[in-house]
C-alpha cells in the first residue's frame, strides 16, 4: 500500500473541534455537569478518554454543546449519556460507536437522526427495544457487549445456537447498524499511522482541543431564534433536537443565500457573515504554513481535555478586519488536513472558499460512488499539491486516511 512519505513528525494526533459561543454559556449555566475544574481560569472537560482501544468517535462531541444547554426529557438524556459515559472519545478518523447495549445504539441513532431512519423505522426499533427489555426480565440475560460486535452493513445474521435473548439483541444491533454505519468511519489494527507504522493494538497519542469561536451577533441571534422555535413545545426531545441540528447549525456557519451564489467569490466571502468558515480557512492556512505543532500551543501537546479560544491558535480577528489572504507563493509544509462537516451540500461552498485562499482541496461523502470515493482518497494521499480532504457521512470501505495528522471537526 502506498503511503505518503514526509519528514519525521512528533506522534501527536490532532483533533480540533471548532464550536461556537454557546459553549461559553454552557460553562456558566451547567459547569458542574460538564467541567471538572478550572486551571489558571482555563476550563477542563470532566470525561476521560480510554487510551487502549482502536474504536472511537471523531465526531461525537459535535452535538455536545447544543444538547447540554437544553437537555430535558428522558430519551434525550439517555442518548447523551451513551455519548458521554460510554463512548465520547475522539481520535483521528475513528468513528465507530463504542457502546455496550443495543438500546445505546438505538438512542444514538435517534440522536443522529439519519435521513433513512424514518418514523416507521424508528417506531419499529423502539418496539424492539421494549420487547428486548421484556425478554431480559424473563430470562435474566445480560446483553452488554452485543453492540461491540459490528457486522457488515449487508449481513443481518443471527447466531441461532445462542439463547433467544442474545439472538434478539444481535438482530436489533444489526438492524440499527444499517443506519449508523454509513455515517461512521472505522479504523482497524491494519490501519497505518501517519509515519507508516501500523496502529496495532492501541491508537497513537492524540491532542484534542475544543475551540471556542465567537460568532457575530447576527449569526448568534439566528441560531437562538431557531433554538426558541425548537423548544416552543416546552420539551427538547430527540425529535426537536434533530430539527435544531439540521436547521440551527447552518445559521452559524453559512449565509442563507449561499447556494444561489455559487461559484463563491472573494468579494462575497469578505462581506458574508460566515464567521466560523473564515476561522476554518485561517486555521488551515496556519497549519500549512507553520505546521500543526507550532499552531497548537506547546503546553497543549498530548492533552485531551482543553477548551481554548480560537485566538490561542493565532487566528486573526475575522469579524472586523478579514482580508482572505492567499497562501499561494508561500512555502507550504507537507501537511494533510481532514475537514469533517455535517452537511455534504456545503462542500462546493467550502471548496470555493479554500480556492480563494490558495488551498487545493477535494471532497467525498456517502452519496459518492465507492469507486470514485476511493479514487479521490488515493489522489489526496499521493498528490502533495492537494492539502485538504473535506468529508461528510461516508461508509466504512476504502478509507485509510491516517496520512493526515490533523482532523478539524467543523460544526455547522
Amino acid at each position: 500500500m502506498d503511503r505518503l512519505q514526509s519528514s519525521p513528525q512528533p506522534p501527536y494526533r490532532r483533533v480540533v473541534l471548532v464550536t461556537h459561543k454557546i459553549v461559553q454559556r454552557m460553562f456558566s449555566i451547567d459547569m458542574v455537569q460538564i467541567v471538572e475544574d478550572e486551571v489558571q481560569f482555563e476550563p477542563r472537560l470532566r470525561y476521560e478518554l480510554p487510551r487502549s482501544t482502536v474504536f472511537g468517535y471523531s465526531w461525537g462531541s459535535i452535538w455536545v454543546d447544543e444538547v447540554h444547554e437544553s437537555r430535558t426529557g428522558k430519551a434525550l438524556w439517555r442518548a447523551l449519556s451513551a455519548l458521554l459515559q460510554l463512548c465520547l472519545i475522539k481520535v483521528l478518523m475513528s468513528a465507530t460507536p463504542l457502546v455496550e447495549n443495543p438500546e445505546d445504539l438505538l438512542n444514538l441513532a435517534r440522536l443522529i437522526r439519519p435521513t433513512t431512519l424514518g418514523i416507521v423505522e424508528s417506531e419499529n426499533l423502539r418496539n424492539m427495544g421494549r420487547d428486548l427489555r421484556i425478554l431480559k426480565s424473563k430470562h435474566r440475560v445480560k446483553t452488554h457487549g452485543a453492540a461491540l460486535d459490528f457486522a457488515d452493513q449487508d449481513q443481518i445474521h443471527v447466531k441461532t445456537q445462542q439463547n433467544v435473548v442474545t439472538s434478539f439483541a444481535e438482530t436489533m444491533v444489526r438492524m440499527i447498524q444499517v443506519y449508523l454505519i454509513p455515517r461512521s468511519v472505522r479504523r482497524t489494527n491494519n490501519s497505518f499511522k501517519h509515519d507508516g507504522t501500523r496502529v496495532s493494538a492501541a491508537l497513537p497519542g492524540c491532542t484534542i482541543l475544543h475551540v471556542l469561536v465567537t460568532v457575530s451577533e447576527a449569526e448568534q441571534h439566528e441560531s437562538e431564534e431557531m433554538l426558541e422555535e425548537s423548544v416552543q413545545a416546552r420539551y427538547f426531545d430527540t425529535e426537536q433536537l434533530g430539527r435544531f441540528f439540521n436547521e440551527g447549525r447552518a445559521k452559524l456557519s453559512f449565509y442563507p443565500g449561499e447556494t444561489a451564489a455559487l461559484p463563491y467569490t472573494k468579494d462575497r466571502l469578505l462581506v458574508d457573515p460566515v464567521t466560523k468558515l473564515k476561522h476554518l480557512l485561517e486555521l488551515i492556512k496556519q497549519i500549512l504554513v507553520k505546521g500543526v505543532d507550532k499552531v497548537v500551543p506547546a503546553d497543549h501537546h498530548g492533552t485531551q481535555d482543553r477548551i481554548i479560544p480560537i485566538e490561542s491558535l493565532g487566528n486573526p480577528d475575522v469579524l472586523r478586519n478579514y482580508e482572505a489572504l492567499s497562501v499561494s507563493g508561500e512555502a507550504v509544509l507537507d501537511e494533510k488536513i481532514l475537514v469533517h462537516t455535517t452537511f455534504a451540500k456545503y462542500h462546493p461552498f467550502i471548496l470555493d472558499a479554500l480556492k480563494i485562499v490558495g488551498v487545493r482541496a477535494v471532497s467525498i461523502n456517502g452519496a459518492v460512488p465507492q469507486a470514485q470515493r476511493t479514487k479521490t482518497i488515493a489522489e489526496f494521499r499521493k498528490n502533495k499539491a492537494i492539502q485538504v480532504l473535506i468529508m461528510s457521512a461516508v461508509g466504512t470501505q476504502g478509507l485509510n486516511l491516517t496520512c493526515a495528522r490533523t482532523l478539524i471537526l467543523f460544526v455547522e
